[in-house]
């Protein structure tokens, strides 16, 4: 089942870059996936010990992607980068408040929240954020590789 789908209307029209970010969803999809795959063997309690796991894997794949786009920014000298970062931490704060609310039980949904969560934030983030930022890699070769 998948968490998140991709949208045509997320693409920022460098290939490689969309490629990267398709491969983001398909690895939040497939952690999601295990972690329900996992909730089928589990005991009768209803105990998910994997949900803590799904969400540290989740936050360190986002995690990745961001620090190499930021790396990235600062090598070029992009202009905007302060923002961007600051967008990036406000997913990665969201995260956290997920796990810490699951952790503390106050979170019954927590999979409904993150699912909205994610697909609100991709979409305006893709669009909004990151299509100037890939427009400005490829318009100063910045990235070997990014013409498909």
């Amino acid at each position: 089942m998948a968490m998140i789908k991709w949208k045509e209307s997320y693409e920022v029209g460098i290939a490689s870059i969309d490629r990267e970010h398709k491969e983001l969803f398909e690895q939040i999809n497939a952690l999601h996936s295990d972690l329900h795959d996992e909730k089928a063997v589990e005991p009768a309690d209803g105990v998910r010990c994997g949900v803590i796991e799904f969400l540290a894997d989740l936050y360190t794949s986002i995690e990745t992607h961001f620090l190499l786009e930021e790396r990235i920014m600062r090598e070029l000298g992009y202009g905007s980068y302060l923002e961007h970062k600051d967008d990036h931490e406000s997913l990665l704060n969201e995260l956290r408040a997920t796990m810490d609310d699951y952790e503390d039980g106050g979170e019954a949904d927590y999979e409904k929240r993150l699912a909205v969560s994610l697909r609100s934030w991709f979409a305006n983030h893709f669009q909004k954020v990151d299509e100037p930022l890939h427009r400005f890699i490829e318009n100063t070769g910045g990235l070997a590789g990014s013409e498909d």
